[in-house]
C-alpha cells in the first residue's frame, strides 16, 4: 500500500472511528432524502498527537462524508467541506465515505482512489503513521489486510 492510502484510511478511520464513539455518528440512523438540504456537522478530534478537524454529513443511499483536515489552519471551517482547498484547510486533507453494507458491516470508500492531499514537509509523518490496533479502530474501518503492509 503506498502512503497516500495509508494516510487517507488513517485519517478517515480515526475521525469515523471518534464519531460514532461519541454518538455524532450513529450508524443505523435512517438515510436523508437525497433531494433534501444536506446537512453537516464539525468536530474536532485526535489522531495520536495530531489534531484533526472534521466535517461529516447526514446519511444518503447508506453513505456519510467525511472531510478530514489535520493540522487545520485558521479559516478551516471555510474550506473543510471545499473538494481541492488542500493548504487552505490545512496541511494534510483526506475526503472519502463511511458505507453501510447490507450486512450491516460498516467500510470506508476505495482505500486504492484515496482522494488526500499532503503538505511535503508532513508527508514522512503520514507515512510513519502506524496502522490502527483494536482498541483506536473497534469497527476496523482500517482494512486489517492492509495492517500489516503499512507497518512494514
Amino acid at each position: 500500500m503506498n502512503h497516500r492510502s495509508h494516510a487517507f484510511l488513517a485519517l478517515l478511520a480515526a475521525a469515523a472511528n471518534e464519531a460514532i464513539r461519541t454518538g455524532r455518528c450513529d450508524p443505523l440512523a435512517p438515510n436523508r432524502d437525497p433531494l433534501g438540504a444536506r446537512t453537516s456537522a464539525l468536530f474536532d478530534a485526535t489522531l495520536g498527537s495530531i489534531p484533526l478537524r472534521v466535517c461529516m454529513s447526514d446519511w444518503r443511499s447508506d453513505e456519510t462524508r467525511f472531510a478530514v483536515v489535520a493540522w487545520p489552519t485558521r479559516e478551516v471551517d471555510q474550506w473543510v467541506e471545499a473538494f481541492g482547498a488542500n493548504e487552505l484547510a490545512g496541511d494534510v486533507t483526506a475526503i472519502g465515505y463511511l458505507i453501510r453494507a447490507g450486512t450491516g458491516r460498516l467500510r470506508l470508500s476505495d482505500p486504492f482512489e484515496p482522494t488526500v492531499f499532503m503538505r511535503r514537509d508532513r508527508v514522512l509523518l503520514m507515512k510513519s503513521l502506524p496502522a490502527p490496533d483494536d482498541a483506536a479502530d473497534p469497527f476496523q474501518l482500517y482494512p486489517r489486510y492492509l495492517s500489516y503492509a503499512a507497518a512494514a
